[in-house]
């Protein structure tokens, strides 16, 4: 655009211009034309830009162009300066934001590095949890089993009795297992509220075999056992193939892999008679492979699984097994979550072992078509002494199926239906003669208005005369001696 204005400048005329360096154009118009428009001689002017033509010469012959160019570097400097002003704020501006640009990819660079770092300090971190978990773990059995040893010194100081067998330490337990197999091997152990590994530990000895071989009652109530037994359990049950009684009452088995080595363990025990498996949260996965076991205990007439937080889904596995213990006469399922589904399920099971004498589902919320069930199967039991059916929530229509029941039982002399929202007593309830024993309360009938055996209200009636001479007795001996108001009223 400058050099374009400086081009026009260049025409307009030397008077116009004063000064101007650049020779005008021939005045004189081209042969052929007559005249023409100032906006063609203009546009011509341009062309010829800052050429100068010398005249024609005589000959007729124009002499050649000359350029002025010195005035042309001048206006090209100019115009190189002033690009170079404008272009300058832009390339600083560019800059600026190159160097932005660089310092935020360096920030990222930082960032990305520092997040590996995180990383690997988490993984690091991590492991070295996992260490110390372990360590703290060690650290726990080896204070505990040091304890034990240093509450067995203090009580064998204290006391010339030696210390109970119940309190042993993993050394004087390991040392009790040696004189046990060095004299004749004894016919029954307890174990009681010993330590599960220790107690585990010594059984697995090299000698379990002499130390078990003639064990015919084996008591680990309360021993911990836990995830401790898995892979022990079944090798000490192998061992104990006299074991008649077997008590695992609270002994945190659940339903881990310690339920199953108990059960190809249990599965060895063909002479077992009486099985405490109770408190131990087996829940249904775990009832399901104990079941497998139990099938095959035929011999076995007592079974105790209360407290175990099982279903009906382990309530049937166990009663597919129990169709196996044809000789079975004391089954106790109490607080669990058998339901109405679970009750049918174990009623199934009663058709096989009509020599039951005692059940107890009581805490089960069976209802009333649970009960209803469990009575028409007991009535397949003759020799049925013991029923409990406490907090089942069988209400008068249950209470009515179990006096029923119980007028066709003559063996039965025990009861329990308390807990189960009874607003009243059929009226044959007073026939059941045969009762020595009957739990009734929590429900919403008293002793007085509801139709009891004679004797039970006479009993009940020695009972609360007891009760209040036991109370008056109190009163007195709680008054001043000589006080002039006599004994507490």
């Amino acid at each position: 655009l400058l050099v374009w204005k400086t081009m026009a400048e260049a025409t307009s005329g030397p008077e116009q211009r004063p000064g101007n360096r650049l020779t005008p154009l021939v005045n004189a118009p081209h042969p052929g034309v007559e005249s023409a428009p100032q906006s063609v001689a203009q546009s011509s002017a341009a062309a010829a830009t800052i050429v100068d033509v010398s005249s024609p010469t005589e000959s007729g012959e124009r002499g050649k162009p000359t350029v002025d160019l010195e005035y042309l570097s001048s206006v090209l400097r100019d115009a190189k300066d002033k690009a170079g002003t404008a272009v300058s704020p832009v390339l600083q501006q560019s800059k600026v934001k190159f160097a932005t640009a660089g310092q935020q990819l360096q920030r990222g660079k930082e960032a990305v590095a520092n997040s590996a770092a995180v990383g690997k300090g988490k993984q690091h971190a991590g492991r070295l949890a996992v260490s110390l978990g372990e360590k703290a773990k060690d650290f726990f059995f080896t204070a505990k089993t040091k304890a034990a040893e240093i509450k067995d010194e203090a009580v064998a100081q204290l006391s010339p009795r030696p210390a109970r067998k119940n309190s042993k330490s993993k050394v004087g337990f390991e040392q009790l297992v040696a004189m046990m197999t060095s004299s004749n091997p004894p016919d029954t152990l307890d174990f009681r509220n010993a330590i599960g590994p220790t107690c585990l530990s010594a059984l697995d000895g090299a000698n379990r075999l002499n130390l078990l071989c003639n064990v015919t009652t084996l008591n680990l109530e309360s021993t911990m056992v836990g995830s401790f037994g898995a892979g022990v359990m079944e090798r000490v049950l192998h061992s104990t193939t006299s074991l008649t009684e077997l008590n695992m009452r609270d002994c945190s088995i659940g339903h881990t892999q310690t339920s199953c080595e108990l059960a190809r363990g249990l599965a060895c025990l063909s002479r077992l008679v009486a099985l405490n498996l109770a408190v131990n949260s087996l829940e249904d996965e775990g009832m399901e492979a104990l079941a497998q076991g139990v099938s095959q205990l035929h011999n076995l007439a007592i079974l105790d699984v209360g407290y175990n937080k099982f279903g009906s889904g382990g309530a049937t596995a166990l009663a597919d097994a129990l169709k196996y213990c044809t000789r079975l006469a004391d089954l106790n399922l109490e607080v669990n979550l058998l339901l109405s589904s679970g009750a049918i399920a174990v009623a199934g099971s009663l058709m096989s072992s009509t020599g039951l004498t005692s059940l107890n589902l009581s805490y089960n919320m069976i209802g009333v078509e649970g009960t209803s069930v469990i009575c028409r199967a007991v009535l397949r039991c003759p020799d049925m002494r013991r029923l409990i059916l406490a907090k089942n929530a069988m209400a008068d229509e249950g209470a009515a199926e179990v006096t029923t029941t119980a007028l066709q039982l003559p063996a039965l002399t025990a009861l329990d239906i308390s807990g189960n929202g009874i607003t009243k007593l059929p009226p044959e309830f007073v026939q059941l003669t045969q009762l020595t024993e009957l739990h009734f309360g929590g429900n919403k009938f008293t002793a007085e208005s509801a139709p009891l055996p004679p004797y039970i209200v006479a009993k009940c009636a020695q009972e609360a005369a007891a009760a209040a001479a036991a109370a008056a007795a109190a009163a007195a001996a709680a008054s001043p001696p000589n006080s002039p108001l006599g004994p507490l009223q």
